[in-house]
């Protein structure tokens, strides 16, 4: 789980291409996005949402409170 990555679409372009029917992130353009940031995300499920999410890897098997987790480049 390394790198980074972009998100720069327009909110419009988003609801319009998912059918996103409730929004309550604003998806700004970002160019260089790490792990433990908040990133915009779209759900699909019953209704598709766009929210807020953090953005990192908490493996299952794992017995650490997820503070103490570093996953960069898992």
């Amino acid at each position: 789980m390394c790198g980074r990555f972009s998100v720069f679409s327009p909110e419009e372009i988003l609801v319009a291409n998912f059918v996103v029917t409730e929004v309550t992130a604003d998806p700004t353009p970002r160019y260089n996005i790490a792990q433990e940031q908040d990133i915009v995300v779209i759900i699909l499920s019953d209704a598709c949402r766009l929210l807020d999410m953090r953005w990192r890897l908490i493996p299952f098997s794992t017995k650490q409170p997820a503070s103490d987790l570093s996953t960069f480049n898992a």
